[in-house]
């Protein structure tokens, strides 16, 4: 099937452009994020270890502090001019020694000169104003202790200790007073203090640079050193903290991140080359694809499309050398020659019938658009026609000596057709048996001289096997007209075809534009029957049959009737519609419930009445047939030996064998059956003999003629049932002559309007009633 060539098609290659971008993108952002967590990594290593830097020169720089003041105590302690203070011999050494200048220059705030036992000799301290004033004595009270501890540990050379004074940090240091060779004995102990307030913070900090802080520790503080970095605020700051050694202090050093601006600069840096970088690799591999790839691709597509659009004769996908495309190119190219070479005999094959090798139904359809294209253009000599042929009896010779005959039948017919036409006429095979001919330039009436001459060589027999086989056929003769679709003007052929099967067999008619109304009245009578029997808007009547000789009642035929808008549908029309639609087995169903719900009544009257219903093939292929008519009728308790299941003779031509074991099923439940239409089918004795029929109908047919003393055939009907030991029933009675007749022959029971024609229930029981009266006084008589 040709499809749409102006489909929208997808780009394969926007397609992989879009997931190249999406996938670099991702890599690119991975590897920012990585190199930023590197580069944040190194970062903050260079913070931590740069204020790590800050912090150990801020303790060397008090370590310095610290061996300056234990220096300078030493220098004086161990001096002899000292040891004559202590020993009082130069009363003016504090005088002489211990100026403000001196005191300034050595930046020293208190000094203590004591005894060996502690006693304070001399202390002198800075006061507010900077003058050099006796060190008050609630300041000696609170250094006492610590004097003490200092005497008590003994002090062989100078000790340096940080204090916390009143929350104020101070140094202390302490040496024993001995001569200046450091020969005899210490004969006291001299103490520096030197307080670390703000001032001298603050010159210590521009001494080393670094804007540290002093905080008093715990007793219990460690000496490792704590880097802290803090993220909480607007602006990332580092701590690092540190207890100095053996002093009851520490120093914090802190700041912002030092290269906050080379950082953003970095992560710029590398967002940029990261970007570039997925833009050039994108760039790169977009155009090796496109080169390598979606080049070819889109030309391969390109000869796909027209491949498509112009049958592709003669297109080759291009070979360039052996990767996986050119292997592809090879392989299409040699499927493209393969299929090239078979496409003359699939062609053949998609316009020609496999049987008969005649054309088919796209074939007709085909040619008779290019016929009515040549019409619209005025080129032709005039009107063409189509002729549209049926087998009639086929299914007969394809049932009876199997599809071997069958096919052989179709072969010759096809064989004669084409022996009869034109070159340039195109026979058709479009169905099972169904033939139909297109005669270019043949006019309606000349079709019709054709059909008949086709008609005398299909009535030549046909030798299959031993058997010389006959058909006939009944066909439909329309115009092909430029205005109607190809479909249309087969319809019409159809629809004539129709009409001469229901005048007969071999028979051919025209087309009428009154076919069609008759077409729209089977739809519409369709549309409503469905409807009818939604609402059970139908009735069922009942035909009397009576014993041939008394005219008593034995039972009755169930027979459905329809009025539509007051006019009554004819049976033979809306039934056969129930049948072609499938709408019998609902009909069926609404009538096995009417004959029920009256035969519930009747029984109670007439025990021994009989009720005669009609049944289709369509209802027996429905696996549910036994059950439907066993539960209908018990639900109304009528007993099975009260009811007549009837067959048509051709239901048993067309449905053959298929039928018995359903039969049989419902014989098996008391049921009986009655032939209807005997000797107007194809049925053969044998077959006859070997079906569970109960009762013979003979035809109407068949009884019109005796009246003019033509009784052979409803005599040899009879005999034929009265030998297989069947009852015989003889139906469509209307003359007194014709009952005689009857009688004569051997009839059991006769059904007509000699007796009574179908009537509603209403009707029946005051009938049957006037009936029973009129036997029993027969039969007084």
């Amino acid at each position: 099937m040709v499809q749409d060539c102006a489909r929208p098609v997808g780009s394969i290659g926007r397609w992989i452009l879009y997931r190249l971008t999406l996938l670099l993108l991702i890599l690119g952002v991975l590897f920012f994020a990585l190199s930023v967590y590197l580069l944040d990594k190194r970062f903050d290593t260079f913070d931590a270890e740069y204020y790590r830097q800050e912090l150990a020169r801020v303790s060397v720089a008090f370590e310095q502090e610290r061996r300056s003041m234990a220096s300078m105590i030493g220098d004086y302690a161990r001096w002899d001019d000292a040891e004559r203070f202590v020993a009082g011999k130069l009363p003016d050494f504090i005088e002489a020694n211990f100026t403000v200048d001196s005191m300034k220059n050595i930046r020293m705030t208190t000094f203590v000169i004591s005894s060996i036992a502690g006693v304070p000799i001399s202390s002198k301290t800075f006061n507010s104003q900077g003058a050099l004033v006796d060190t008050p004595k609630p300041v000696l009270e609170e250094l006492q202790p610590w004097f003490a501890e200092v005497i008590r540990n003994g002090v062989d050379d100078t000790s340096t200790s940080l204090l916390w004074i009143d929350g104020r940090a101070v140094l202390l240091s302490a040496a024993p007073i001995t001569d200046t060779a450091r020969r005899r004995a210490a004969s006291g102990y001299m103490f520096f203090l030197r307080s670390l307030d703000d001032t001298y913070l603050a010159g210590l900090r521009k001494t080393t640079s670094s804007p540290f802080s002093l905080n008093e520790a715990p007793a219990s503080a460690s000496t490792t050193i704590s880097v802290k970095h803090d993220t909480s605020g607007s602006e990332e700051g580092w701590t690092v903290t540190q207890t100095l050694q053996d002093s009851p202090a520490i120093i914090t050093v802190g700041g912002p991140t030092r290269l906050g601006e080379e950082r953003k600069l970095t992560y710029m840096t590398v967002g940029m080359n990261a970007l570039v970088l997925v833009m050039v690799a994108l760039a790169g591999i977009y155009m090796i694809l496109n080169l390598h790839v979606l080049r070819r691709l889109k030309r391969f597509s390109g000869l796909a499309d027209r491949h498509q659009k112009e049958g592709g004769n003669g297109i080759r996908w291009p070979i360039q050398g052996n990767d996986e495309f050119d292997s592809l190119a090879r392989s299409l190219n040699g499927l493209m020659t393969e299929v090239e070479s078979q496409n003359g005999n699939l062609r053949h094959l998609a316009d020609h019938d496999p049987l008969t090798g005649i054309g088919n139904r796209r074939l007709i359809l085909a040619r008779l658009e290019a016929v009515q294209n040549r019409g619209q253009h005025g080129v032709g000599g005039g009107g063409s026609s189509l002729l549209l042929i049926d087998l009639d009896g086929f299914k007969l010779i394809n049932d009876g000596l199997g599809h071997a005959a069958g096919d052989h039948v179709l072969r010759e017919v096809a064989a004669r057709i084409v022996s009869l036409v034109r070159r340039y006429d195109t026979p058709a095979r479009i169905g099972g048996d169904e033939f139909t001919i297109l005669l270019e330039d043949v006019s309606v009436a000349e079709a019709m001289r054709f059909a008949k001459r086709l008609a005398l060589s299909l009535e030549e027999p046909i030798l299959f096997e031993e058997h010389a086989l006959r058909v006939s056929a009944s066909g439909g003769v329309s115009s092909v007209g430029v205005t109607l679709a190809p479909a249309e003007v087969l319809r019409n052929a159809d629809l004539a075809m129709y009409e001469a099967k229901r005048r007969g067999k071999a028979q051919f008619a025209t087309f009428d534009i009154s076919m069609l109304d008759a077409a729209a009245r089977k739809m519409q009578l369709e549309l409503a029957l469905k409807v009818a029997l939604d609402r059970r808007d139908l009735d069922v009547w009942f035909q009397p049959i009576v014993e041939a000789n008394s005219g008593r009642a034995v039972g009755m035929e169930a027979l459905a009737r329809w009025s539509l808008d007051g006019n009554f549908v004819p049976p033979g029309e809306f039934v056969a519609i129930a049948e072609d639609t499938g709408l019998i087995v609902r009909l069926g169903q609404f009538v096995f419930d009417q004959v029920g719900e009256a035969m519930q009544g009747l029984c109670r009257l007439y025990p021994e009445l009989q009720c005669s219903v009609n049944l289709s093939v369509a209802q027996f292929h429905r696996t549910g047939l036994v059950k439907d008519i066993r539960e209908t009728f018990d639900r109304y308790s009528v007993p099975a030996s009260a009811v007549r299941l009837e067959l048509t003779e051709s239901m048993l031509v067309e449905a053959g064998s298929a039928i018995v074991p359903v039969m049989r099923e419902l014989i098996g439940l008391g049921y009986h059956f009655h032939l209807d239409d005997f000797g107007t089918g194809y049925s053969s004795l044998d077959r006859l003999r070997n079906l569970p029929f109960h009762s013979l109908k003979i035809d109407r047919s068949f009884i019109v003629g005796l009246c003019a003393g033509n009784d052979v055939m409803a005599r040899n009907i009879a005999n034929i049932g009265k030998e297989l030991g069947m009852e015989i029933i003889a139906e469509g009675v209307e003359q007194p002559e014709e009952l005689e007749q009857l009688r004569q022959i051997g009839c059991d029971f006769i059904q007509g309007f000699y007796f009574a024609k179908p009537m509603p229930l209403d009707d029946l029981y005051p009938w049957l009633a006037n009936n029973q009266r009129l036997s029993e006084k027969q039969k007084s008589a």
